[in-house]
């Protein structure tokens, strides 16, 4: 398994979009969260993080990106 520092996003972030191209929907989406808690302004997480969500089917945990804070 792949060791990563919790603090390295960008590493997170590809492993994250990664496991989402092999069907790991789950996986990402926690890593996509444990990267939202880190930098909850990488818009681009979000999108991600929501676009997984729709694939699993769970659309009432999308929270669309007008309500959330981003700056």
């Amino acid at each position: 398994a792949l060791q990563i520092d919790t603090k390295d996003v960008d590493t997170m972030f590809k492993k994250a979009l990664l496991l989402s191209k092999l069907g790991k929907y789950e996986q990402a989406v926690f890593l996509f969260d444990q990267i939202i808690e880190i930098d909850p302004t990488l818009v681009s997480a979000l999108v991600n993080r929501r676009i997984v969500l729709e694939k699993l089917g769970r659309h009432f945990g999308v929270v669309p990106l007008s309500d959330r804070q981003l700056l």
